[in-house]
Formats: C-alpha cells, structure tokens, sequence
C-alpha cells in the first residue's frame, strides 16, 4: 500500500472544493489523479507543499487563466508544475538563456504541462509525458486548435500587441507558442522573416506545415536573403522542399550563390536537385569545381548534376570518383560498406549520366551492371540499380525492386513472393543497388541475355557469358 502524507491529502482536498468555482476543464478526479501523479514521480526528499488553480505560469503571459499550479520542496530547493488544457494559449516572455532539459512543454495523458525545475526533478517528472506537443519536433499543432485557426491569429496576435514592445519578446513569443503546439500563422510568419536566432530557425522550420502561396514566399526570401544566417538558410530549404512547390527553384538557385556554409549547401543541392531546376546546372558545376570540398559534399554535388542530366559536369564527376571500374563487384561492396537506401557517391552520378539505362516509366529507371570478372563456375552477382527520377517521393519502389522478376534470353523467372520488413520508400532522385541472383538453369557457361523488370521498367539488356554451377 502506496502511504500519502495528510499534507498531501489536505492540499487536494482544499484543491477540489476550490475548484467548484472555476471553469470546468479539469474534474476533481482529474486534479487528484494528477497531483497523486506528480508525487509518485518525485525523487526522494521531495513533497508537493502547494496546489492552486488559476495560476499563470512563472515568466508567461496570457488572457487564459485555466490552470493548476503543483509546487514542490525540498528544504530549500522549489519546483514548479503548471497543468493546462490543450488548447491554453500562452506567450513567454524573453529571458535569459537557461538549460533546457529536453521538451519544454509536456504532452500528458490529457493535458499540456509547463515544467519549472532543476535537471533532478525534471528528469524525474519526465514520467508524466506522454510525447510532445512541440511543432519544432515535428509534432502535429494540437488538433482542438488546428480546427480554429483564424480564432487562433487572432488571439496570438493579440497576445503579441498586448505584451510585446521589442523584437526580442515578439520572437520568444513565436517560439514558445511553436513549443505549445500552437498554429499561430500569422506570428511565425513574421518571425521567420523578421526575427533572429533560435526563434527564427524554428520559425522557419515550422512553416513548411502551411503550404500555402505566403509561406512558401517567406520561405524563398528568407532562403535567398544575404542577411539569413547558414542555421536559417539551411531550415528553409528543408521547408521548401517540405512544400514541395517547383517554382521555389530560383530562390534556391539564389541562395547557391549566397551559401557559403556546408550545412546550408547540402539541403540548397538537394531541393535544385528534387525540384530538377536545370537553369541551375551550370552553377552548381562552377561551385563544385571553385571549392575544394569534403568528399561528402562532393557527392551532393555531383548527385545534384547528375539529377538535372547536366552533361558538360561528366569530366569533374569522373575527377572525383575514386574507382576507375565501375564494375558490379565494386557497387556492391560500395553499397554494403555505406548501408543506405540511397547510395550517394559521385560513380553513381557518373552513371546516371552515362550508364545505358532502361526507359524510365514514371520517372523510375533500371540499370544492370556487369561483373569486371566472370568465373568458370560458381555463383556471380550483377549489380542492379534502381533510380528515383520522379518528382516525389514512391511508397513500395523497393519492395518492387527487391522483387524484381529476372529475364533471362527473354524468358520470365518471377521473384518469389517475400515478406518486407524495412523502409519502402525511395526518395527522390535516390539510387538503391541490390545483388542480382541468377536461376540456377541458366547457369551453363554459356552467353545469356539478362534483363530485369519492376515497378512497370525494364533494364537495359546485358549480354555475358554465365559460369557453370
């Protein structure tokens, strides 16, 4: 049997008749169940001394006055928890910079949860979160508050003009509503073009949720601007690709020539890269032969040439590939040694450029390649890629080209069926390689034709001599 102290017991009791008054968000048995909650999690030494609804938050400001405030000792040492209905809205007032732990607002069970402690206690009371409802992680704007979005500006802007005098504040107000998971549009805009720092980034970074025309045209200023911070240009290239819209090319295509920051390339060459902006070709190869660059940025790069079919770049990809033999063997030692769904190195951009690839149907290509060696007898393994040329991202294109169906002298050998277990999906202009097998019967040492087929494509046809089983 779990001992309560008669403090304790007293402070709900208080609590609940108190709560008779206020408006109905939280029950009785819901505030008991909370505070008991809260006390269970506490480490040794520590007792809960308070308990008071219609408390604003420590260093908040807000019209909403529904709350719980739980406080805590331990001698001299005080934590602080404010319990508040999902869809509370609130603005933090700018402050020094302090440790953050981990969320700054908790997701519950059934409530949002502001937490003021030190690192012992808060590790402690990270029992009581079920997940976060911070956009900046990617979570979902509350859903009781997606559904009233207007009423939403309208009260955050409210909040803004009320409380805020300066550009600080205003931006500490957008990032503490991103961290409540509050959709305020009209708020983040103006951050994500106005403001500065953290504020900004996260800014930015939640906008790519609004995909509409005025977001997408903050973010293309902000990722173009010579006054954007790298942490910034890099976040809103993230975002515009989250958009998805192909017109953002020339604001990316801008912003190439303003980078100068590693992190801020890589995203940069990606969305050229995924929006196919061919006016940028030329660019890119200018950048990519200017700078001395890490290998990795070199294949970012080149995957960015490589995916607009930027030809004159064949003789600076070729410079910058390590193996002279693109044979079959090779890839498929590439592959195992990188262990990704999308094997990025400049020899396969160069192949993507000069490989005889089969015709794509929706954008997907197949391309075989052969072994440099082919043994008497024995198992040999061609190499076979499959190309994302699409502009969007496709569900189930591995499982299909792990079950690709073999051709061999034009006879159909259908894979096996097979159960799944991984990511299916193939980004765009990612290449995967796999290990083709061969039927055993075709093992003769003789010349074969092989081909494969999936995803509605066919490769390009190899003509080989088969070693014998």
């Amino acid at each position: 049997m779990v001992l309560i102290p008669l403090v304790l017991v007293l402070l709900v009791s208080a609590l609940q008749s108190a709560s008779q008054n206020s408006a109905v968000w939280i029950t009785p048995a819901e505030q008991n169940q909370v505070v008991q909650s809260v006390f269970a999690l506490l480490p040794a030494g520590w007792t809960i001394v308070r308990q008071k609804l219609n408390q604003t938050p420590a260093e908040w400001s807000t019209t909403d006055s529904r709350s719980l405030e739980i406080e805590g000792k331990n001698g001299g040492q005080v934590f602080r928890v404010w319990i508040l209905p999902n869809d509370w809205i609130g603005i933090r007032r700018a402050k020094p910079k302090r440790p953050r732990w981990g969320a700054e607002v908790f997701r519950t069970a059934q409530f949002k949860a502001i937490i003021d402690a030190d690192y012992p206690v808060y590790h402690a009371l990270e029992g009581l979160q079920k997940g976060t409802v911070s956009m900046v992680n990617c979570a979902a704007p509350i859903q009781a508050l997606r559904d009233r979005m207007d009423e939403v500006d309208s009260k955050t802007q409210s909040l803004v003009n009320r409380f805020c005098n300066d550009r600080a504040c205003r931006d500490e107000a957008a990032y503490s509503l991103i961290v409540l998971g509050v959709p305020a549009r009209a708020i983040f805009l103006d951050c994500a073009e106005h403001g500065f720092g953290e504020p900004q980034e996260s800014c930015v970074s939640v906008l790519k949720m609004f995909k509409e025309s005025e977001s997408r045209q903050v973010l293309e200023r902000v990722v173009s601007s010579p006054e954007s911070s790298s942490a910034v240009q890099k976040a809103a290239a993230y975002s515009l690709m989250e958009v998805g819209d192909a017109s953002s090319g020339p604001a990316l295509l801008k912003a190439l020539r303003n980078a100068s920051n590693v992190e801020a390339l890589w995203p940069i060459l990606d969305g050229l890269g995924r929006f196919h902006y061919e006016p940028a070709a030329p660019e890119i190869l200018r950048r990519m032969e200017m700078e001395p660059l890490h290998f990795n940025l070199e294949a970012v790069f080149a995957k960015a040439l490589a995916s607009l079919r930027y030809s004159p770049a064949i003789p600076a990809i070729q410079m910058r590939c390590r193996s002279p033999q693109l044979s079959s063997e090779w890839i498929l030692e590439e592959a195992k040694v990188w262990n990704s769904v999308d094997l990025n190195v400049p020899e396969i951009s160069l192949l993507r450029l000069t490989a005889p690839w089969g015709q794509p149907s929706d954008g997907v290509r197949l391309l075989l390649v052969a072994p440099a060696t082919v043994p008497e007898t024995g198992r040999t393994r061609i190499a076979a890629l499959m190309e994302n040329g699409s502009n969007r991202e496709q569900n189930s294109l591995l499982m299909s080209f792990f079950g690709a169906d073999v051709i061999v002298d034009g006879k159909l050998y259908p894979h096996p069926l097979s159960i799944w277990d991984g990511n299916a999906m193939l980004g765009v202009n990612a290449v995967n390689v796999r290990a083709i097998d061969l039927p055993e019967e075709s093992l003769d040492g003789r010349i074969h034709t092989v081909q494969i087929r999936a995803a509605n494509a066919v490769s390009n046809i190899l003509t080989l001599r088969l070693p014998k089983p």
